[in-house]
């Protein structure tokens, strides 16, 4: 999970190299949603870039090519163990969760009876709040502590905005709005992120 993680962000790099490099020959937004699908990069090949320019598109191109058949072949692999494995399966029938959230968060919990209580998976994940508190003043609860394992923090947190949005346990309707920088600093993904943990 985390060579493929990588790759995804080799890939977005180079994915911004490209943009970036439109941005500076003044081209403007790409006539097309995808700049990467086959329409897209139809377009891509008929603008009159400079040389340094069309260099780097062109490298930029091939790396990507290289990290999607090297994401492919991981994604194989990852699909091989979650056939294999009962619980990556019953993880993929919560809403939110497919196949590399599921398999990120068996690699990074292990052996879910370790925990004594899912209080202790919380902070295991570091999703719980910090705690600040000073002499005999009352205690305030913060941030998230981010804790532990970052990448599976990150993927149960993308997994906690969809289960927001499809009927459960989790189900919110009326939040089921655009997310945004507001949202996020109301702590919003955080808290669904610990009821899914704790729901049995």
């Amino acid at each position: 999970m985390a060579r493929r993680a990588a790759l995804v962000r080799a890939r977005t790099r180079a994915k911004n190299e490209i943009h970036g490099a439109l941005v500076r020959c003044l081209l403007g937004k790409p006539p097309v949603s995808d700049l990467f699908g086959v329409k897209g990069r139809a377009w891509l090949a008929e603008q009159p870039l400079p040389a340094d320019e069309a260099e780097t598109v062109t490298g930029c191109l091939a790396q990507i090519a290289f990290c999607d058949q090297q994401i492919a072949a991981v994604d194989r692999q990852l699909a091989a163990f979650a056939v294999a494995s009962d619980d990556v399966r019953r993880l993929m029938t919560i809403p939110g969760i497919g196949v590399a959230t599921a398999v990120t968060l068996i690699a990074a919990i292990g052996d879910i009876s370790r925990f004594e209580n899912p209080r202790k998976l919380v902070g295991y994940l570091g999703l719980d709040p910090k705690v600040r508190q000073s002499g005999d003043t009352p205690a305030r609860g913060g941030k998230i502590s981010k804790r532990g394992n970052a990448q599976a923090r990150s993927v149960l947190l993308e997994a906690a905005w969809m289960a927001i949005r499809a009927p459960g346990p989790l189900w919110q309707p009326g939040r089921c709005r655009r997310r945004g920088p507001q949202d996020r600093r109301a702590g919003l993904a955080p808290t669904h992120a610990r009821r899914g943990l704790r729901v049995r």
